[in-house]
């Protein structure tokens, strides 16, 4: 399934663009359901950065898939290749859980719409397959496209808490003088 969410910052794009890719670690108090981000490997590579984190988020389980955690606790490694001179980053997920079943990628552009105005479109995919995962039963597998439509209502939030975090962080930058 795919999924397009944008968003509008009220601050020049290339402030956004580097809190987001250089900042996301000191974003998380204000990250409601994400307890910490590791920057596990950052490389500078000519034109841009190659970033992976671990994610380490919680938040409330469907009942009906609590069964098959084994905590309430998730992390996913966010793999990501910064390009610079085109304001995109390719970002891939690798789920802590169900890695096999889960297919989560896609590019996010940041674009400047004038006036110290960006756009933050975050644009991807994401496949489910419950029948790779082990002890799913039959007559949920044909849950894969609610359960995608479920992720991906999930991260809409999520994504408006990590954008309203890059302004408030832009705003304390520029009242710090930096």
């Amino acid at each position: 399934m795919r999924f397009t969410i944008e968003e509008t910052v009220e601050h020049p794009r290339e402030e956004v663009y580097q809190a987001y890719r250089d900042h996301l670690v000191d974003l998380v108090p204000q990250l409601p359901n994400v307890d910490a981000i590791d920057v596990l490997e950052r490389h500078e590579v000519p034109g841009g950065v190659q970033l992976v984190n671990r994610w380490r988020i919680h938040g409330s389980i469907p009942r009906t898939v609590r069964p098959f955690f084994k905590t309430d606790r998730l992390s996913y490694l966010d793999h990501a290749s910064w390009i610079d001179a085109e304001h995109h980053v390719e970002w891939r997920f690798e789920l802590g859980v169900f890695p096999d079943a889960v297919k989560c990628e896609g590019v996010n552009y940041f674009r400047d719409r004038g006036e110290g105005v960006a756009e933050v479109a975050f644009t991807g995919v994401v496949e489910i397959d419950l029948a790779r995962v082990r002890g799913v039963p039959r007559f949920f597998r044909k849950l894969n496209d609610k359960v995608e439509a479920f992720l991906i209502e999930r991260l809409r939030p999520n994504l408006q808490a990590v954008t309203r975090a890059v302004s408030a962080f832009v705003d304390e930058r520029r009242r710090a003088g930096e």
